[in-house]
């Protein structure tokens, strides 16, 4: 759960941990430590700037999204698609229709 819900935050998360974050031997993914023993990667497109993957690790497990079909809704992108796995299995296919955006006063 602590994975998925880092996965969902990573805008927030990349700013709390811009600290810690590491670049890895390929200089488009970055490896954000979440505990001593989790850890979330994201691999960016260097053409585009967007996340196109998130990795979480922890003993013995990973699961990872991939993103697609971004879209602009009032003025944030948003990844339509995601696709998941657990290790090599594939778990899923998230396909948004719409997204609505409410800004707090």
């Amino acid at each position: 759960m602590r994975l998925q819900a880092a996965r969902l935050a990573l805008p927030q998360l990349l700013i709390e941990k811009r600290q810690t974050l590491r670049q890895l031997e390929n200089r488009n993914i970055i490896e954000i430590p979440l505990t001593p023993s989790m850890t979330l990667t994201i691999e960016v497109d260097p053409a585009t700037g967007r996340i196109v993957r998130s990795t979480g690790k922890a003993a013995g497990i990973e699961f990872s999204t991939s993103y697609r079909d971004f879209r602009t809704v009032d003025g944030l992108l948003f990844a339509f698609r995601e696709e998941n796995s657990a290790g090599p299995t594939k778990t899923g296919t998230n396909q948004l229709a719409t997204v609505e955006v409410t800004r707090s006063r």
